[in-house]
C-alpha cells in the first residue's frame, strides 16, 4: 500500500489569484507529478489564503519538492502541511471518512457541486461557490460547513446499522414475554401451565 501514500505540500508566496493551471505546469517542468492542487481556505472567515495544497505520490524522488525556491516570477516556500483535527474527505464525492482513491460513487465538484471531477470545473473565480453537500454558498471542504463532522461534535453519531435492527429488535421483544412477565400474568391466571413459570436451569 506504499505507493498509494499521499505527500501533501503547502505552497506558500504566491497570490491567491494565481493560476493553478501554471502552478501544475511549473511543477512539470520540474519533473513533478501532482494529483491534486487546491487554494487553502480561511476556516473562521471563508476566505482565500495565499497558500496552495499540493498533493503527490509519496516517494523519494517528491521529497525534492521542498527545495523548490521559484515559481514563475515569485519566490516560494514549499513545506509539508501540518496534521488537522479536521476528518478526511473524498475529493471525487465530497463526502466524508473516506478516500478518493476507494470511491466508486458519482463524482461531485467541490466548487460548483455540479457531477463533474474538480480538475474539470469550468466555473469562473467570479462565480459563487456552491457547496455539494448543505448546497450554501462555498467549496465543499469549507470547515464551517454544516454538514462537516467537525461541527456536530456534540450530536450522537449516526449508527446505521443499529437504526436497520433496532426494528427488528423491537419486534422481538414485543413477540417474546420476559419471565417476570410470565409470573406476573400467572398470578390472574390460576389455570397457567406450571412449566411456563418455571426458570429453566442448566444441567
Amino acid at each position: 500500500m506504499a505507493h498509494n501514500k499521499q505527500l501533501k505540500v503547502v505552497i506558500r508566496g504566491l497570490p491567491t489569484d494565481f493560476d493553478q493551471e501554471e502552478i501544475m505546469s511549473e511543477l512539470h517542468s520540474f519533473g513533478f507529478n501532482p494529483n491534486h492542487i487546491s487554494l487553502l481556505r480561511n476556516r473562521k472567515t471563508n476566505t482565500n489564503m495565499p497558500l496552495f495544497l499540493v498533493t503527490l505520490p509519496k516517494c523519494p524522488a517528491n521529497q525534492d519538492i521542498f527545495n523548490m525556491k521559484t515559481i514563475g516570477f515569485f519566490r516560494v516556500v514549499a513545506e509539508p502541511l501540518n496534521k488537522s483535527s479536521m476528518p478526511p474527505q473524498c475529493y471525487r464525492c465530497q463526502k466524508f471518512f473516506h478516500h478518493s482513491r476507494f470511491c466508486a460513487r458519482a463524482p461531485k465538484c467541490l466548487k460548483c457541486s455540479r457531477g463533474h471531477l474538480t480538475s474539470e470545473c469550468t466555473k469562473s473565480a467570479k462565480a459563487q461557490d456552491k457547496c455539494a453537500n448543505c448546497s450554501g454558498p462555498h467549496p465543499a471542504n469549507f470547515s464551517g460547513c454544516p454538514k462537516n463532522p467537525i461541527n456536530n461534535k456534540n450530536k450522537p453519531t449516526k449508527n446505521v446499522w443499529h437504526e436497520q435492527t433496532a426494528p427488528h429488535k423491537e419486534k422481538i421483544s414485543q413477540q417474546k414475554p420476559t419471565f417476570s412477565e410470565v409470573v406476573k400474568g400467572g398470578q390472574n391466571n390460576e389455570s397457567l401451565d406450571a412449566k411456563a413459570v418455571r426458570p429453566k436451569w442448566p444441567r
